[in-house]
């Protein structure tokens, strides 16, 4: 665990020093500037920026994991990527949540990959309910990342990973 809070940690670094390239004071101030002209404009960003990424740059898939159950994804490869992001969200979260982040990674020279948790996202629910969770084991979780995690990412992308995750995902990270 300590492994993976100062890889975390020296990811964050890595990112505010590919960030710190204009004659802006510290990495923290040019953020704040590019954050707050991006959400002055957010709609047409999204829109005219974000979504024509989306469509040219991301790619999407599914698979099937042990149950029988289809697990979907996303990623987004630059051409030289410097390493790997692998998001693992939270609960009644989808990768279609991160697709902002997925842009702001990926011009950074990030490859991302996301997937969809069985039950979230476009992923197969077991239940009728979408909106209640269910796996018969927290551990479905596990082995469905780490299928991802071999099976797609692994084959697209052989270096340097780090994991991004929020919530539950975290858990299902450790």
């Amino acid at each position: 665990m300590k492994h993976a809070v100062l890889s975390l940690l020296f990811s964050v670094i890595g990112i505010f020093s590919v960030l710190n390239t204009s004659n802006a004071s510290t990495p923290l101030m040019q953020l704040d500037s590019l954050l707050s002209e991006r959400e002055s404009q957010f709609s047409s960003f999204i829109q005219h920026t974000v979504e024509p990424f989306w469509q040219q740059h991301v790619q999407t898939g599914q698979f099937s994991n042990q149950q029988k159950l289809a697990i979907h994804y996303a990623f987004a490869l630059p051409d030289t990527p410097q390493n790997a992001i692998v998001i693992s969200p939270g609960r009644g979260e989808g990768y279609l949540k991160y697709k902002e982040l997925t842009y702001d990674l990926y011009k950074l020279g990030y490859a991302v990959f996301i997937i969809d948790h069985q039950g979230q996202g476009l992923s197969t629910r077991r239940l009728d309910n979408r909106y209640k969770g269910y796996v018969e084991q927290f551990d479905d979780y596990v082995q469905d990342l780490h299928q991802f995690i071999k099976q797609i990412v692994k084959t697209q992308y052989d270096g340097n990973l780090f994991m991004l995750s929020h919530s539950m995902g975290g858990a299902i990270g450790l």
